[in-house]
């Protein structure tokens, strides 16, 4: 009877639903790491075969030989007898990468420029793989210029006393300057002037050539036929500036441009 029970028991426990088992499971990102993995093991023993220069990055110029260049190129520009030039160039950008030239960059001023102190050199590489860039740079340059001793008016002239060289940064003094007391000579102040000035061209009326009362040449033209006759200057004139004169001959009154010290000629 208990083998009859037994059975019954078993027939009465609900049976397991039993699943097939699937042979092969697989995940899509193991075979990519699988095959990435292939991959760079198969490359690596390529790579470390490959020489230096095909590893290294493409060659790029440095960027504080060019600060050099530009350095050089304002000093030779602006160099000379009697100047002391001071230069700064402008560190480039440190992110610029720029191709190597195969032969140093041409430096310039475009337009040969030159505000104050301030300049911008252009760099220009013209190799295979061309570029242009430009650096800010400062330019000083002392000279010893004229400075007046003390205060003057408009209409003197300057003597000696008057004057003395003094060391001036020239790219500051936007009125220009004046380095020799023999350019100044005979011109007089068109203003009054304070011990210290930097003298300028601008401060001076030009420089006569012609004064009231001296014996001048007179040059006229008849057609082909140049005339020279002798005359009296009856105003002072600079060159280029006209001129009454009085011709000795005739005594007519005539009127004509200086063309040169002590000669006039005859406007039409």
């Amino acid at each position: 009877m208990k083998p009859l029970a037994t059975s019954t028991k078993l027939l009465s426990t609900p049976l397991a639903v039993l699943r097939p088992r699937p042979l092969l499971t697989f995940s899509l990102a193991r075979v990519f790491r699988g095959v990435r993995f292939v991959f760079f093991a198969l490359l690596l023993p390529l790579i470390l075969l490959l020489p230096t220069h095909v590893l290294a990055a493409t060659p790029i110029t440095s960027l504080p030989r060019l600060q050099q260049i530009a350095a050089h190129y304002l000093h030779s520009h602006f160099a000379g007898e009697g100047r002391q030039v001071q230069i700064k160039v402008s560190t480039p950008d440190p992110r610029l990468r720029l191709a190597r030239c195969a032969t140093t960059p041409q430096a310039s001023l475009p337009g040969n420029r030159f505000f104050g102190s301030q300049v911008n050199v252009r760099l220009v590489c013209a190799g295979p793989v061309p570029w242009k860039i430009y650096l800010p740079a400062q330019v000083h340059i002392f000279r010893r210029v004229l400075v007046a001793t003390q205060a003057l008016a408009r209409g003197d002239l300057l003597s000696k006393q008057a004057v003395r060289l003094q060391r001036y940064d020239i790219s500051l003094l936007g009125y220009g300057y004046i380095e020799h007391l023999q350019d100044i000579v005979g011109r007089r102040l068109l203003r009054p002037i304070s011990p210290g000035t930097v003298l300028s061209p601008g401060l001076f009326a030009a420089r006569l050539l012609v004064h009231r009362g001296d014996h001048v040449s007179i040059l006229a033209e008849v057609g082909r036929v140049h005339v020279r006759g002798h005359g009296t200057a009856l105003g002072n004139a600079a060159a280029g500036a006209r001129v009454k004169v009085r011709n000795n001959s005739s005594g007519r009154i005539l009127q004509g441009l200086v063309v040169s010290t002590d000669t006039v000629q005859i406007q039409p």
